[in-house]
């Protein structure tokens, strides 16, 4: 008895425990009141720039910048981006 009385306690912790995963990687949809920008925005078409800031011989050298309120923003990555070489 005491056994199955393990078991059924142990299945029930793993099914809160599910829950409670499942329930914290919820993600909102956009333009709902609860938008998280944390669950990520996709930027594209005009409202995405390279800004030249010079030339290395005939390759430009500049950044990456977005358009947002009108005005044209550097980016920043959030992971680390390194060129090929």
């Amino acid at each position: 008895m005491k056994t199955r009385v393990a078991v059924a306690l142990v299945c029930v912790f793993f099914v809160v425990l599910t829950v409670v995963t499942i329930r914290a990687q919820r993600r909102t949809v956009p333009g709902s009141r609860d938008f998280d920008v944390t669950a990520g925005i996709v930027i594209a078409g005009p409202d995405v720039g390279f800004r030249v800031q010079r030339y290395n011989g005939s390759t430009p050298v500049g950044e990456l910048v977005v358009k947002r309120d009108g005005k044209w923003m550097p980016v920043q990555f959030g992971a680390r981006i390194q060129p090929m070489r």
